[in-house]
């Protein structure tokens, strides 16, 4: 989600009859829509309500940047692909032990 799409959406929940007291969003650009929505509404991020962004791993925008700074969460992408690595490496090894018991030849 973009940083437009997560103001416009935040402005709609924000003007609900039950508003929530808490964001957790996609990114930091959908966090920096949403900061702008509690602005526009005079609400403070971090004294008002919550807001939490996950993958603070954009160069351009970094969540220390905000004011007060957000809390982040991540995924752990590089160990994610090592592992996947791993599993398939261990996985053709296995089916080759099996091809060279059986005969298989290429």
């Amino acid at each position: 989600m973009h940083e437009g799409t997560g103001h416009a959406r935040a402005l709609r929940l924000l003007d609900s009859e039950d508003p929530p007291t808490a964001f957790l969003c996609s990114s930091l650009a959908q966090a920096a829509g949403v900061r702008r929505a509690c602005l526009d509404r005079g609400l403070r991020a971090g004294q008002d309500l919550a807001l939490i962004a996950h993958d603070d791993r954009l160069q351009e925008m970094r969540a220390e940047a905000f004011d007060p700074p957000l809390t982040t969460t991540q995924s752990p992408i590089g160990d994610a692909g090592r592992r996947i690595v791993e599993l398939l490496v261990a996985m053709l090894r296995d089916l080759w032990a099996i091809w060279s018991k059986s005969g298989f030849t290429m």
